[in-house]
């Protein structure tokens, strides 16, 4: 019993020592298949064209930027390219209807001042202009002021603006103011002496053909021997 129970210890001690020990089997390595060589390689080959085609649509949007900067500014510059030679085209034809517009201005004046005749102011105007000057309104009035005092040109309450129509170049016209009453001697002696001053003033109103509204003005002081001087103030036309 003894023996038998040591041989089967010696047994076991055999079946378990290092000398029976067997390691893993590791599975073997598969060897790439050209299959497998061709996708890395198309791999490789997609990437490397996606590069290229990301920077030449980057380089296109810098040219595209670059294009658009320019069309910008060639706009800006045709933009002022058009603005100043719509404000040379108006200047032009400012310049030409100048030239050729209506001029109205008064040419001669008269006045009737004495004791047998009432008071009666005419002065003559005339177009010296190229076109027909229309819708033309006149009005004339006149004053009596201590010699020394500014000359006013405020329109008085008894005058009334008279429509004279149209006038055609070179043509003249008149315009007057008249007073119903004749001057007293007491009052044509004021003027004589030179303690009153005596004086009449106008406007003329026209349009041009163009639509343009102008007017001319006139002033003239009766001296005391009865002949007409231009006043320091508002003869002046536009």
């Amino acid at each position: 019993m003894d023996k038998q129970a040591t041989s089967d210890e010696g047994n076991d001690r055999s079946n378990n020592g290092p000398s029976d020990f067997v390691p893993p089997v590791r599975p073997a390595r598969e060897k790439a298949t050209w299959t497998d060589i061709a996708i890395v390689i198309l791999t490789c080959g997609i990437v490397f064209v996606s590069g290229l085609q990301f920077w030449e649509m980057r380089d296109a949007g810098i040219q595209t930027d670059k294009i658009i900067a320019a069309d910008e500014r060639l706009a800006a510059a045709m933009e002022s390219s058009v603005r100043e030679a719509d404000i040379s085209l108006k200047q032009t034809q400012e310049s030409f209807r100048d030239d050729q517009r209506a001029w109205l201005a008064p040419i001669s004046g008269t006045v009737t001042l004495d004791e047998s005749h009432p008071l009666r102011i005419d002065v003559i105007f005339q177009n010296t202009g190229k076109t027909p000057a229309l819708k033309i309104f006149t009005i004339v009035d006149w004053k009596s002021i201590p010699t020394g005092q500014p000359v006013n040109t405020e329109w008085s309450p008894h005058v009334k603006r008279m429509d004279s129509g149209t006038l055609y170049p070179n043509g003249r016209a008149g315009m007057f103011a008249k007073n119903e009453t004749v001057s007293s001697k007491e009052q044509l002696d004021s003027i004589r002496s030179g303690k009153n001053t005596f004086y009449f003033f106008g406007s003329i109103d026209y349009k041009d053909v163009y639509g343009r509204k102008h007017w001319s003005h006139l002033c003239n002081i009766v001296k005391s021997d009865f002949s007409l001087n231009p006043c320091p103030i508002y003869n002046e036309a536009n």
